[in-house]
């Protein structure tokens, strides 16, 4: 080997440039072969999250190291391919039927009740009317039948109420007139606007309150409960 400038320039070149290839060569081998060792948890990746999941590559920039960078991508890709076509994972399917079944009752639930509430009553006013109601909800096609129970407070069949002792009439009805006394024991279905058939929304049945002409108990607040039944 010859010791001038030039000779000995290229001839140092050549061994510098092979062991920059084979460190560059080492490493992109020990990144593909961690490339293939990640294979199976790229499966497991993709099955899991349907995404690929690429290896950073690291080497530098530069002819051979590009060259390198694509073949791991390359392999890399290889390895992933699958996950970029997800319905491949698939290869094939079965059907079945699922039953669905339910069973409607014939039922009804109360949802709400108005108070029948006569206000101030002073002489001289009578009669003196007022409304009150009861809010329900039937499964379509049932029939019902709304019925009263009266309180303690009643003398007989007349409604009372009551304070201190001292009572004031008034009597419940089940149509606008006040001519149809409200029922309280089951009767014909529709009477009045009592009863009816279910529609699967809600219902109400007014109750018509009247207090009649009596002579006035002291002055004070009087009250009373009424029992609304729905009946199906």
């Amino acid at each position: 080997m010859a010791l001038n400038g030039s000779t000995w320039t290229s001839d140092m070149r050549t061994p510098a440039r092979s062991i920059r290839m084979s460190r560059v060569e080492k490493a992109a081998s020990q990144r593909m072969k961690a490339c293939f060792s990640t294979e199976a948890r790229f499966e497991r990746l993709r099955r899991a999250t349907g995404r690929c999941h690429y290896p950073t590559n690291t080497l530098k920039s530069g002819s051979s190291s590009m060259h390198i960078r694509r073949r791991t991508i390359a392999w890399a890709l290889a390895i992933c391919g699958s996950a970029l076509f997800p319905d491949s994972a698939w290869a094939a399917s079965t059907a079945t039927n699922l039953s669905v079944t339910a069973t409607v009752v014939s039922s009804c639930a109360v949802n709400s009740t108005s108070t029948l509430a006569f206000g101030a009553i002073s002489a001289g006013t009578f009669p003196v009317n007022s409304t009150g109601s009861v809010t329900f909800t039937c499964s379509g096609g049932t029939a019902w039948f709304v019925t009263a129970t009266l309180s303690s407070n009643a003398s007989g069949s007349q409604p009372r109420m009551v304070s201190s002792g001292q009572y004031l009439s008034y009597n419940i009805y089940s149509d606008g007139g006040r001519t149809v006394a409200f029922p309280t024991a089951l009767g014909t279905l529709g009477s009045g606007n009592t009863g009816g058939t279910g529609t699967g929304g809600q219902q109400t049945v007014t109750v018509y309150g009247q207090v009649p002409s009596q002579p006035l108990p002291p002055a004070a607040t009087y009250t009373d409960t009424l029992t609304l039944t729905v009946n199906w």
